[in-house]
Order: C-alpha cells, then sequence, then structure tokens
C-alpha cells in the first residue's frame, strides 16, 4: 500500500467520526501474516451501533472490516484484509 493510501484511507475515518473525539493509528501488516489495521480510539463515551452505522460508507469503500475478537482492547480495528 502507497503511503498516501493509508493516509486517505485515515482521513476518510476521521471524516466519518467527525463528531467524535478519537485517534486512528494505521498499523503495517507484519511478517508474520498479520494483515495492516487501523486501531481507532473514541475519547468519549460511544454507542457502538453508531460507530458502526458512522464507519460503513469507509469500511465499504476501502475493504474493510471490524475485528471484534479482542474484548479486553479499547480501541476499535478496522482490518485491510488486502494489506498483507
Amino acid at each position: 500500500m502507497r503511503r498516501s493510501d493509508w493516509q486517505e484511507i485515515r482521513d476518510a475515518i476521521y471524516e466519518a467520526l467527525s463528531n467524535y473525539d478519537c485517534d486512528v493509528y494505521y498499523h503495517h501488516p507484519t511478517n508474520d501474516g498479520q494483515c495492516g489495521y487501523f486501531a481507532i480510539t473514541i475519547n468519549e463515551d460511544y454507542d457502538e451501533d453508531d460507530i458502526d452505522y458512522c464507519l460503513q460508507n469507509v469500511m465499504d469503500e476501502y475493504d474493510l472490516w471490524i475485528d471484534d475478537e479482542v474484548e479486553d482492547d479499547e480501541d476499535i480495528d478496522l482490518c485491510a484484509s488486502w494489506d498483507n
């Protein structure tokens, strides 16, 4: 993935969550097969269904999916299965 690509997606995530105080970080894929992903930290109380709704267009446009397997992680992880 070109640098501008992940920055474009990060900006789209920020725009989709513009009503929330949040931080978005991109993590590159690892050599052991873990795909690249965007870790989103919401710095305020939020409704999970509302976040899912806000992110749906970004997930559809950039072929991302929410990794909800890690329950103790406070971040929302959007995985990019095409980036591994």
